[in-house]
């Protein structure tokens, strides 16, 4: 997952991370953009990731988003989790795709254009 997590909440986690000091999370209460921010910054320079689904589609919605990364396996659930969730995204123009296949996977990578 890398050194930071950073959680997005409505609500403080109260005391949970003074009893967890070591623990890599960080609990951001003021919206997506200051999240996204703060990840950035304790990136220094290296990638951010947003998790599918709600997230992901309030972060394209939000111009946040500069690649999109599908991994395809054979496996049919025949239900689930909307990969932006039930969010509307808007049409969204993305530039060729990057395809990666491996065993039993396909990595998709797109780059969103601006």
């Amino acid at each position: 997952m890398g050194d930071h997590v950073f959680v997005l909440t409505h609500r403080s986690p109260g005391d949970w991370p003074s009893r967890y000091p070591d623990a890599p999370f960080h609990f951001v209460t003021g919206g997506l953009e200051e999240a996204v921010s703060r990840a950035k910054q304790a990136a220094g320079g290296r990638n951010v990731s947003l998790t599918a689904g709600d997230l992901a589609g309030q972060g394209i919605s939000a111009g946040l988003v500069d690649q999109i990364d599908m991994y395809v396996v054979p496996v049919l659930f025949g239900d689930g989790i909307r990969f932006f969730g039930e969010h509307k995204v808007p049409n969204t123009m993305m530039e060729n795709p990057r395809i990666v296949e491996s065993d039993r996977v396909t990595h998709i990578s797109y780059d969103v254009r601006t």
